[in-house]
């Protein structure tokens, strides 16, 4: 078979979990995938994050800038069919949750989330109309949905009314070799000298509003004030709703002005240090597709402190702990007995250790394999 895959809505360095799926999806892809023959659609601004030497892969690059909506929407939906068509293409793989209006070919859509259905508010109205239809309209369309957990696959069904037959969950993958291979002191001397910081707790999220860093904050100043710690938190991510100066408000009067520190620009390579370098990792999100710091800190041997909300519970297991993540009390106790209890911390580093060598890439591509070949 011919198997296109779309990779256009990816903006380099802006999709922050949906860009590391599809780099690691496509490399695995070709990896392990020698039967088939792929195009990758590419863009101009895109194309060099996807780097292949397997001979049984074709690129077709797209001479825009995809950092245009309307125009990578105007590429796909017009210009793309006709390319597709042409190529002969027989399966196209569309990973950003929206397909085609016109297929020539076979579509597997690969659906992540619906939040913009779960917290409609922290869109705007053109933006939640436009993806609220278009992905209702292409899973409807679609010949078989992937998508990465059963939480998101229940959505579907309500929200689409999807038989759940269409559907398949395949887990991500977590690349074990990147997140396993820096030891603990390498990482704290790479954080003290690359970032000024030592002794932390870790968040590694986006500054969305459903990521609940607020509540963060106050469980970590009700945590220092109450326990009197020595701890810093860190937060590395983009903040793509301008929620930094609200956070930074919180942080002034909670009294931890000098306690709390935001990373935006983080380079992909420095997170192995960061995780490996904090006593623990907390991820207090209410609502995700999946899930992947999560497992990239269990890699990393670093506890995990996590939601029990959406996804993340299909992901944790029990390799660590599951709070309410509204519930400031909880988290903050829990915090410090993950960051005290040494016969605790152990026992959730060596169960996420071996929980997450369950998510290979292997194993999610071979699952993708056996989707694509129902087709």
């Amino acid at each position: 078979m011919k198997i296109a895959i779309n990779t256009l809505s990816i903006v380099p360095g802006k999709m922050g979990g949906t860009e590391t799926f599809l780099v690691n999806l496509v490399n695995n892809l070709f990896r392990f995938d020698k039967k088939n023959k792929f195009l990758l659609l590419v863009s101009r601004n895109n194309k060099k994050i996807f780097v292949s030497t397997s001979g049984n892969v074709e690129y077709l690059k797209f001479n825009f800038d995809n950092n245009s909506r309307v125009e990578r929407v105007f590429f796909e939906q017009f210009i793309l069919p006709q390319a597709l068509k042409k190529r002969k293409v027989d399966i196209l793989v569309a990973p950003g949750n929206i397909g085609l209006a016109c297929c020539p070919c076979k579509l597997l859509l690969i659906v992540h989330d619906l939040i913009y259905f779960v917290y409609p508010k922290s869109y705007s109205f053109a933006k939640r109309f436009y993806l609220q239809n278009l992905v209702r309209y292409s899973c409807k369309k679609a010949d078989r949905i992937i998508t990465v957990s059963q939480n998101t696959k229940n959505d579907i069904i309500k929200y689409f009314n999807i038989n759940s037959d269409k559907i398949d969950v395949i887990y991500e993958g977590v690349d074990y070799d990147k997140f396993s291979r820096v030891t603990k002191e390498e990482a704290q001397g790479f954080i003290k000298n690359k970032y000024g910081i030592q002794d932390y707790v870790y968040s590694p999220t986006s500054l969305y509003l459903h990521k609940n860093n607020d509540f963060l904050i106050k469980s970590f100043a009700k945590l220092k004030k109450d326990k009197k710690i020595s701890l810093k938190l860190v937060i590395t991510g983009f903040d793509p709703q301008n929620k930094k100066k609200m956070l930074r408000n919180i942080i002034s009067k909670c009294g931890m002005k000098d306690k709390i520190f935001f990373f935006e620009e983080v380079p992909s390579s420095h997170l192995p240090y960061f995780y490996r370098g904090a006593k623990i990792t907390v991820y207090l999100s209410s609502y995700e597709g999946f899930g992947l710091p999560i497992l990239e800190a269990m890699t990393s041997g670093c506890p995990v402190l996590s939601s029990d909300r959406s996804s993340l519970p299909e992901v944790v297991g029990e390799a660590g702990v599951l709070v309410d993540p509204f519930n400031i009390e909880e988290v903050s106790d829990k915090m410090y007995e993950l960051l005290t209890d040494k016969n605790f911390r152990e026992e959730c580093i060596a169960k996420g250790l071996v929980r997450a060598k369950e998510f290979s890439w292997e194993n999610t591509v071979k699952n993708m394999i056996k989707t694509y070949e129902k087709l």
